[in-house]
C-alpha cells in the first residue's frame, strides 16, 4: 500500500507520543487534527491493512486508525427547534456531553456540591429535591455526598418527560416525576424536612421574575434548619464591558471544546426566546429577601455559577 492508496481509502493514523514517534506529510496532519490515544493504551484499531503498512513503513510499534471525514471526539448539539430550545428526547440524549463543553465548570460545580453534601448533618428522613433534574448527575452527586446517611429521601422533577425517564434510570434511589415550577414546589414535598434543594441552571428557563422569587421563598419555607439552597446559573453581567468579556471568552472556550461558530449561532438563537439570564448580585437579593442570611458564592467560571445559602 502507498500513499496514494492511503489518500483514497480516507484514513489518517493516529498515535500517542509515548507508544511511538510521531508520523510525517499528510497523516501528521489527520493525527493533529483528530487527537487521540494509540491502539496500544486500548483503543481497538478500525483498519488493520493501514495499520501494518504504517508500522512497516514508519516503523511505529502500533496505530490507531479513524475515518478522516467525520471526527467522532464529541455528539452534534442542535436544537430541534431553530427558534425555542427545549429539552426535548434528543438534547437529553446529548446533555451530559454538552454540559461538560458548555456549561463553564459544570464537572466544578457538581464536584463541590457532592462535597457540601458530605459536610452536612441532615435529621433522619430529610428530603433532598433536584428541581430540574435534566439527566439526574446533581442528585448522584448529592447521594454520592450523603452516602453516610442512608435515611434521606431523595425526589426530583422536570417538565421534560424525556428527562424524567433518563434521570428516574440513572437514580433509582430516587423518586422523580413530571412537574411545572410555574406551579410552585411539588405537593409531595414537606415543609420544614427538606435537607439540599438545588435549581441548577433552572431558574433561567422561567421568564417570569416573580415566579423565580416566589420559588426562592418557597425553598426557605421547605428547608430544615441548617438545609441549604443552591442555585445554579448563566448569568448575564451589570456591567456592560464585563459581560462582552466574559461573553467573548466564552464562545472561545466553546471552539476550543469542539463546537463549530455555526453551531453556536444556531443554539445561540433558540435560547434566546428560552432562557433570561439575569446577574449573581440579582440571585443574592433574591435570597435575602427570602429572609436567608448565610448566603456565599459555591462556584464561579466566567458567565456561570452557583450561589449557596443556609437556613
Amino acid at each position: 500500500m502507498n500513499n496514494e492508496q492511503i489518500n483514497k481509502l480516507g484514513y489518517g493514523a493516529v498515535i500517542c507520543g509515548e507508544c511511538g514517534p510521531s508520523l510525517t506529510g499528510k497523516e501528521a496532519e489527520y493525527a493533529t487534527y483528530y487527537p487521540a490515544k494509540c491502539d496500544n493504551c486500548g483503543i481497538e484499531t478500525e483498519c488493520t491493512e493501514l495499520r501494518d503498512y504504517l508500522k512497516g513503513h514508519y516503523k511505529i510499534k502500533s496505530v490507531t486508525v479513524v475515518s478522516k471525514e467525520e471526527p467522532k471526539t464529541s455528539l452534534e448539539h442542535r436544537p430541534t427547534n431553530s427558534e425555542f430550545f427545549e429539552f426535548d428526547e434528543k438534547v437529553v440524549k446529548v446533555f451530559d456531553d454538552m454540559s461538560m463543553r458548555s456549561i463553564m465548570g459544570y464537572e466544578q460545580a457538581l464536584h463541590t456540591i457532592r462535597y457540601v453534601a458530605s459536610q452536612l448533618k441532615l435529621p433522619e428522613f430529610a428530603e433532598v429535591w433536584d428541581m430540574g433534574t435534566t439527566t439526574g448527575e446533581c442528585l448522584k452527586a448529592i447521594q454520592a455526598g450523603l452516602a453516610n446517611n442512608p435515611l434521606i429521601h431523595y425526589y426530583g422533577v422536570d417538565i421534560s418527560p424525556a428527562a424524567v425517564k433518563t434521570s428516574q434510570e440513572k437514580c433509582p434511589f430516587a423518586q422523580i416525576f413530571q412537574h411545572d415550577l410555574l406551579k410552585g414546589f411539588p405537593e409531595k414535598a414537606t415543609k420544614g424536612n427538606c435537607g439540599i434543594i438545588v435549581f441548577a441552571y433552572t431558574l433561567q428557563f422561567l421568564q417570569d421574575l416573580d415566579k423565580r422569587e416566589d420559588l426562592i421563598k418557597q425553598a426557605y419555607e421547605y428547608l430544615c434548619e441548617g438545609g441549604v439552597l443552591i442555585v445554579l446559573e448563566k448569568y448575564t453581567l451589570y456591567n456592560p464591558f464585563w459581560d462582552k468579556v466574559m461573553q467573548t471568552a466564552y464562545i472561545s472556550q466553546r471552539i476550543k471544546n469542539g463546537y463549530t461558530l455555526e453551531s453556536i449561532q444556531a443554539k445561540t438563537k433558540a435560547l434566546n426566546n428560552s432562557m433570561w439570564t439575569q446577574s449573581p448580585e440579582y440571585m443574592i437579593a433574591c435570597m435575602q429577601d427570602a429572609k436567608f442570611e448565610k448566603i456565599d458564592i459555591l462556584y464561579r467560571v466566567l458567565n456561570f455559577g452557583g450561589i449557596i445559602a443556609i437556613k
